[in-house]
């Protein structure tokens, strides 16, 4: 997607102003946006993350049921661990990023968000008070809710200003 807006081969490409590229990831997304941001910060102008962050597999237990798509990204995750390695990736982003983060979500999420306050202090964060992993929201969607936008209200607010 990053290279298509960068490209141009989107619809309306000239609607975009492809020095003020702003990344948004929820969950595993929100771990391979950091990834991204770090790889290619002469391409991010600014980077938010909901509820996200992990590392882009888990470490599977032994005996479980697994699909192929898990096992080959956990595969790939072992052999690229160090690249994969998003504390040290968001520690290290020298461009504008904020953290959206439920209280009510996973604790490894909520450890490493207070990992990221500590070492990263001049990023911004935002814990949504109230809010699980999706902000509260389910399938199939039935609109937003007060968690989901406190969330979207701190991520509009920051790329208006990050970004404009």
């Amino acid at each position: 997607m990053l290279r298509a807006v960068l490209n141009g081969d989107l619809p309306q490409p000239q609607a975009a102003d492809r020095t003020k590229v702003g990344l948004l990831g929820h969950s595993r997304a929100g771990g391979s946006s950091i990834l991204t941001a770090s790889e290619k910060p002469e391409q991010i102008a600014a980077l938010a993350v909901w509820n996200g962050g992990p590392p882009p597999s888990r470490h599977l237990p032994a005996g479980e049921t697994v699909s192929l798509l898990d096992l080959t990204v956990q595969e790939d995750w072992q052999r690229n661990e160090a690249r994969f390695n998003i504390r040290e990736a968001f520690t290290g982003l020298q461009l504008p990023a904020l953290i959206v983060q439920g209280d009510l979500d996973r604790e490894p999420l909520l450890e490493q968000l207070r990992y990221f306050q500590e070492e990263a202090p001049h990023q911004q964060y935002v814990l949504v008070q109230g809010a699980d992993h999706t902000f509260n929201t389910v399938h199939p969607y039935g609109g937003a809710n007060a968690q989901l936008q406190t969330a979207l209200q701190a991520t509009i607010n920051f790329f208006a200003e990050k970004l404009l």
